[in-house]
């Protein structure tokens, strides 16, 4: 710690996995990266797209969460973001397609 505060590195995104999703559809995803706690968010962008809370593994190389893409939701590229409990975030831009 320097002056009396420590810098956490942030979460870092490698992959997701799978990163495309019909519409209608509820499917598991696994986001690979580095720096992932326990309490950490995924939003992916846009409208009716549903994320269940993210589980941490491989010592915090990956998230796995369920997302359901509603049917109505409109196709095309979404971006998927990372934030931590202490504000750290990442974004992967067109990260995630729905069909």
């Amino acid at each position: 710690s320097v002056g009396g505060f420590t810098v956490n590195q942030g979460p870092a995104i490698t992959s997701v996995v799978p990163n495309t999703q019909g519409r209608g559809t509820t499917q598991t995803i696994t986001i690979n990266g580095s720096g992932f706690v326990a309490g950490a968010t995924v939003v992916i962008s846009g409208t009716k797209v549903s994320e269940g809370s993210a589980t941490v593994g491989g010592g915090g190389t990956t998230l796995t969460l369920s997302v359901t893409v509603q049917s109505s939701a409109a196709t095309g590229f979404r971006n998927v973001t990372v934030t931590n409990l202490d504000g750290g975030m990442a974004t992967v831009v067109n990260g995630y397609q729905i069909t």
